[in-house]
């Protein structure tokens, strides 16, 4: 299987990079995981449920169908 690399692919891998370059590690920090889609930070079913449809239009689909 090859994988195709395209100008994309390069682009993001750059960005990534210099995001990385300022991570600082602390070896006695405990690491720590937020969930961006919740007003405290914690991830819940619910939310995960909704970015699923981030994006989506939402319509009445019975009158689409129903109509003719």
């Amino acid at each position: 299987m090859s994988a195709c690399l395209t100008v994309g692919h390069l682009q993001e891998f750059n960005a990534l990079w210099f995001e990385v370059q300022e991570v600082r590690l602390q070896r006695d920090a405990q690491d720590r995981v937020t969930w961006k889609l919740t007003a405290f930070g914690e991830y819940d079913s619910t939310s995960a449920y909704r970015a699923q449809f981030l994006g989506s239009v939402k319509f009445d689909l019975r009158w689409l169908i129903w109509k003719p």
